[in-house]
């Protein structure tokens, strides 16, 4: 028992959405500590630990950092804590959190199962053995054997990926039995994210169709769904699969409704008893099938007061609900599922690499009414901007929510526009200028002088000229005096801060 004599959660490995189990303790008057065990970890997997670290460290949480990885050693440390309950802050923190919860009697995950919410070949296997429809899947311990299964399915593309990976890293789409076999060779000198060799590798066949994620709560095998997203990820050749936004499903259609159905009969199958799960799904043309899951929450920018504030709920409260509060957990879940608010998360995807002095893309979603919540974490860590061909190569991320759902997609459709064809004007190298056009507005907004100014004068500008501008304003924009890109660089603004293009150089305020 902790010296406050407080009940203790133990988070087991809590970085990413993990690191919100620290607030969420903190709410319900428990005391959080968070359990980094030993590992070898990839750079990138380290800078994320380092991050989460910190965050717990801030809150005043107890940070425990194991220089020992055996079983005994582990629950030596976690049993002196006499934890009210465990809780997994990430992948790596899955098999623990089974292990520890089962040892100690506490609600949990069977830790015999483990290895099926946890490896993606194992999970596929036990679909099968469940009759639950299922991706077609070898797991391969050389490039050789690799070609000679996906040669035998004759069906292009495939795709291959680490066992338990996470984040998109290392996941490729390959052609031919040529550009698979060049991949293999580098995927099985690599490590995944968590810096576990590749010794195997998925190899999958390619589902078409539309990715989907179905989030989901378990507490005593009974499982609720909080939220759903339907996904869109741009294929980078065979360099990877780069992330471009997730968009909450509001209203589920009837196909849609299909893939919760499916999930239920995946977690099921798979044996969610308690907790968290995080479920990626692609809708094909012959139904749902899984791509892969995780007992966990959803990583990723979420923050827990967007998401109280869409949904009533964050996944770290909900997921201490069903541990330590079944009564509020039981309230939630004979809710009907009806979020408040559109809500988009785009990724910021960066087609080259190159160094980066002015953030510009930053002051744009500053303004932005739409934008929430925001980070560029690895352009300020780093100068620079990388080529995105997966999420740990992500520019950062950008958090949009309205009850109007027109203005979120315009916000999107804005951003995708300026990093596909402004990129400079997003991250630059030197300080840019724009003569802004002549604006006329019909109504008491007046016109903006014709001026040369620094960008980010300019987009202070237009946001300012935005705010003031009622629903419905109609706008004319003059552009002979720009170019082509400046023009849509404007019109990309205009865009984000709630300007409905009605035609060239003809906009309306939502």
């Amino acid at each position: 028992m902790s010296n406050s004599h407080r009940p203790v959660v133990v988070v087991m490995e809590g970085i990413s959405a993990g690191r919100y189990f620290a607030d969420a303790a903190l709410k319900r008057g428990v005391e959080p500590v968070v359990v980094f065990p030993k590992v070898s970890c990839s750079e990138p997997y380290r800078v994320m630990r380092d991050s989460a670290a910190g965050y717990w460290k801030a809150k005043g949480c107890r940070v425990i950092e194991l220089k020992e990885m055996d079983r005994a050693s582990m629950l030596e440390v976690v049993r002196a804590l006499e934890p009210a309950a465990i809780v997994s802050g990430s992948e790596l923190g899955v098999p623990w959190t089974d292990f520890l919860a089962h040892s100690l009697g506490l609600p949990g995950n069977d830790p015999a199962t483990s290895i099926v919410r946890r490896n993606k070949f194992e999970m596929q296997k036990r679909l099968e053995e469940a009759g639950v429809a299922a991706l077609k899947c070898r797991k391969c311990k050389t490039p050789e054997e690799c070609v000679e299964a996906a040669s035998s399915w004759n069906a292009w593309p495939v795709v291959v990926k680490p066992l338990a990976g996470a984040g998109s890293l290392g996941v490729h789409f390959c052609e031919s039995a040529e550009s698979l076999k060049e991949v293999c060779r580098a995927l099985f000198r690599e490590q995944d994210l968590f810096g576990t060799p590749n010794s195997e590798v998925l190899l999958q066949e390619f589902a078409r169709g539309t990715e989907f994620i179905v989030n989901t709560m378990s507490c005593r095998g009974r499982h609720m769904v909080t939220d759903i997203w339907r996904y869109d990820k741009i294929a980078v050749g065979s360099k990877g699969n780069a992330y471009n936004y997730a968009a909450l499903v509001r209203t589920p259609n009837e196909t849609e409704k299909s893939l919760v159905a499916y999930t239920l009969e995946v977690l099921d199958a798979l044996g969610f008893e308690y907790g968290p799960s995080h479920t990626e799904l692609m809708l094909t043309s012959r139904g749902p099938r899984l791509i892969e899951t995780a007992a966990r929450p959803m990583g990723g920018f979420f923050p827990p007061d967007l998401m109280r504030g869409i949904f009533g709920f964050d996944h770290a409260e909900l997921s201490l609900a069903c541990l330590l509060d079944i009564e509020k957990f039981e309230r939630f879940a004979a809710k009907p599922y009806a979020p408040a608010m559109s809500a988009l998360l785009k990724i910021v995807v960066s087609k080259s690499s190159r160094p980066v002095e002015k953030l510009y893309y930053e002051n744009i979603v500053a303004e932005a009414p739409v934008v929430k919540r925001w980070e560029f974490d690895l352009v300020k860590r780093t100068g620079s901007v990388l080529e995105t061909v997966d999420l740990e190569t992500a520019a950062g991320e950008v958090f949009a929510a309205s009850a109007n759902p027109e203005a979120v997609w315009l916000a999107y459709e804005s951003m995708r526009r300026l990093e596909l064809e402004c990129e400079g004007w997003l991250f630059a190298q030197d300080e840019k200028t724009m003569t802004t056009p002549i604006m006329h507005a019909v109504g008491d907004v007046p016109f903006t002088e014709h001026v040369c100014m620094p960008w980010s004068d300019v987009i202070r500008h237009a946001a300012s000229f935005s705010r003031n501008a009622p629903s419905a304003t109609s706008l004319m924009i003059e552009t002979d005096t720009l170019t082509y890109e400046e023009a849509t660089v404007f019109a990309s603004l205009l865009g984000l801060f709630g300007w409905k293009q009605i035609e060239y150089g003809s906009f309306l305020k939502l």
